[in-house]
């Protein structure tokens, strides 16, 4: 029990002030859009950012209840009710990063390698700006410490080591880059 409750306050603390992005769909009676016509035509794309004063219902009720034992931000985007699911994760992810939401010395990158390169060529325009990593282990480390909110890597890197051994961490976004793999096998 103190383990729970050592842990609840840590992310209450963790979270005090801290914007909170958080992507939701109308959903009645979870989620139920105070005037659904004029929202959905304001829309541009799949996504449009709300107030919490937008909507109703039991979903609101615990964010609001949430917020004020907790004391963050939300940041509420709603998503059109046919996006799926894989894409509501996704579009958070890679939209804090190319729009700046996430600091640059947060991200997390290892040098020298080809997600260095991508990052360089596609997103910060040639500038070193990120967190420096010297192994692919250090991405993991340094996220469970704090010292960087998100990092790019290999996907099926990634995939294994938040389902195997990091398991307080988890892959969001989309693939980038596809790479070619070989495996080492013994001579006979």
């Amino acid at each position: 029990n103190n383990k729970i409750i050592t842990s609840i306050l840590l992310y209450d603390l963790l979270l005090l002030g801290e914007e909170l992005c958080m992507v939701i769909m109308e959903l009645p009676p979870f989620i139920i859009l105070k005037t659904p016509t004029a929202t959905y035509s304001e829309m541009t794309g799949n996504y449009k950012k709300i107030n919490i004063t937008e909507f109703y219902g039991f979903y609101k009720d615990v964010l609001l209840y949430l917020q004020n034992k907790m004391g963050f931000i939300p940041v509420i985007t709603l998503a059109k009710p046919t996006t799926e699911y894989n894409e509501l994760v996704e579009g958070v992810a890679n939209d804090d990063i190319k729009n700046g939401k996430i600091s640059s010395d947060r991200i997390g990158i290892v040098v020298g390698c080809a997600v260095e390169d991508y990052y360089l060529n596609s997103i910060s325009q040639r500038k070193k700006d990120y967190y420096p990593l010297k192994t692919a282990d250090e991405i993991y480390t340094t996220l469970i410490n704090g010292n960087i909110d998100v990092a790019l890597w290999n996907n099926l890197t990634i995939e294994y080591h938040t389902n195997n051994i990091y398991c307080d961490l988890m892959p969001v976004g989309v693939e980038f880059s596809h790479s070619s793999y070989q495996l080492p096998v013994k001579k006979d």
